[in-house]
């Protein structure tokens, strides 16, 4: 399945650039902010799982090995946070 390009580079971009963790929900209005566009939580989820595959290690300069997202229970909130660990 292709996967929207742009929520993925802003997806990137949001983690690359910010370098701060992010729920879900700031994610879709920052996303919906840059591109005019809505993505709903299954593609901007799909975009975070992707940046853990080679191609997209690759094509975004990230750590060939080991994590590439922290993962971790959000204290304030429901779900999770999200983070770039980092680029290689």
């Amino acid at each position: 399945m292709q996967f929207t390009s742009a929520c993925e580079t802003v997806t990137i971009g949001l983690f690359g650039i910010y370098k701060k963790p992010y729920n879900l929900k700031l994610m879709f209005s920052i996303i919906q902010e840059k591109t005019n566009t809505f993505y709903g939580e299954p593609t901007i989820s799909a975009a975070i799982r992707n940046l853990r595959k080679e191609k997209y290690r690759q094509k975004y300069n990230l750590s060939l090995f080991g994590e590439t997202i922290i993962k971790k229970r959000s204290t304030s909130q429901k779900g999770y946070q999200y983070k770039l660990t980092g680029e290689k």
